[in-house]
């Protein structure tokens, strides 16, 4: 006697590495997606007030504040590493509170973040005095290579990462002469987190 079953082949995604994996599928059907690394850019103060274009943040010893109206990172060579991979991108152009996407990554937790630092542009203005008598103030920082490991487990859903690199400005603007035009900005790694 001979049983015969009368179950037939499962098409679906059959790629262990893609967020639509089918455990139960025979045959691949080209349905496979894979998640996107959303990469923020955002800033705080070092009491971890978040910095939003326009507003007033006072800092250092609370005699001085400061506005922002843009603040811009450039950089390149971005490397994501994972558990299972290595993403490589040549440059990261944000303003802040933009996003970049990084498409088509494998399904994986995030484990360090590298980056260089071409350019950090902050326009905006300084009160000095505590008399809010403000003085438009541009500073630029670059060359600074920012190297961010390990980071904490990243947990991925249907769409995939969320990654969001922080600057602190207030330990930018304390690191630098704020009246001079270009700092290499030797000191200022721990001016960032990532998370």
């Amino acid at each position: 006697m001979t049983l015969m079953s009368c179950h037939g082949e499962r098409e679906g995604c059959t790629d262990l590495d893609a967020i639509n994996y089918d455990l139960l599928a025979d045959v691949e059907d080209n349905s496979c997606s894979f998640p996107t690394v959303m990469l923020g850019f955002k800033a705080i103060m070092n009491d971890s007030s978040r910095i939003f274009i326009g507003n007033t943040h006072p800092f250092g010893s609370g005699t001085m504040t400061l506005r922002i109206e843009d603040l811009f990172l450039s950089g390149s060579q971005l490397e994501i590493t994972t558990e299972k991979e290595q993403l490589l991108i040549d440059n990261i152009q944000m303003g802040l509170d933009s996003t970049q996407e990084i498409e088509n990554v494998k399904v994986a937790n995030i484990q360090a973040v590298k980056f260089n630092v071409d350019e950090i542009t902050i326009e905006g203005v300084i009160d000095t005095t505590g008399g809010y008598d403000f003085i438009p103030v541009t500073l630029t920082c670059n060359d600074l290579s920012i190297d961010i490991s390990p980071i904490e487990q990243k947990i991925i859903d249907r769409l995939g990462y969320e990654l969001d690199i922080w600057l602190r400005i207030e330990q930018l603007l304390n690191d630098t002469d704020l009246f001079t035009s270009t700092t290499p900005c030797d000191d200022l790694p721990s001016a960032f987190d990532v998370d």
